[in-house]
């Protein structure tokens, strides 16, 4: 017997989006994202496609995929619960690559995959899957604080099933920073 739930409506707020910062992929805050199909033009993550890594494992590195990973999203509840477990003042959104900062839906990071975020009349979102946390984003928060050991190889622990979403353009526009986000969540079975 499969268990079907319903389609849920939810309601969330943009605190921030961030852009690109230069090398590397730590992000800066900007008023609004103006994102195309490919998402945030000069983004190392824009484009239809991607390389082929870690992540998937099924098809040789370097294999030319879909990008499902134009946007990453993070939530100011696991952030929070992210900085408790590695017992840090805060964990910020830029320094780990995040692109939208959510607040308001419960166990952001467990969204499933064609979750659709609206951001006002304008643009849509949709997630693709639950983002891993990375040593890459460790680094950055070790590199915050420097007396703290481990954070580098202990965010990944502590991040699991808090790092957030990744989600590509199902309808180009303008995310601003501050904007209602209308999430449509669809309906679901376990297999």
């Amino acid at each position: 017997m499969v268990e079907i739930t319903a389609r849920k409506k939810l309601e969330a707020r943009a605190l921030a989006v961030l852009t690109p910062a230069g090398e590397g992929f730590r992000t800066k805050p900007v008023k609004a994202l103006d994102l195309s199909f490919e998402g945030i033009a000069d983004d190392s993550h824009a484009g239809w496609t991607r390389a082929a890594d870690a992540r998937t494992p099924w098809y040789k590195r370097g294999t030319d995929i879909r990008n499902v990973r134009q946007i990453s999203l993070v939530s100011v509840e696991d952030l929070a619960a992210i900085s408790e477990a590695l017992d840090v003042p805060t964990i910020a959104a830029a320094w780990i690559g995040a692109n939208v900062v959510v607040q308001g839906v419960e166990n952001f990071s467990y969204l499933p995959a064609g979750t659709l975020l609206f951001f006002g009349e304008a643009c849509v979102l949709r997630i693709e899957e639950q983002n891993a946390p990375c040593r890459q984003a460790g680094r950055a928060v070790q590199d915050r604080y420097p007396d703290v050991e481990g954070l580098e190889t202990g965010f990944a622990k502590a991040a699991k099933g808090l790092r957030g979403v990744v989600a590509s353009v199902d309808r180009p526009g303008l995310a601003r920073a501050g904007e209602a986000i209308s999430v449509h969540v669809p309906a679901q079975w376990i297999y």
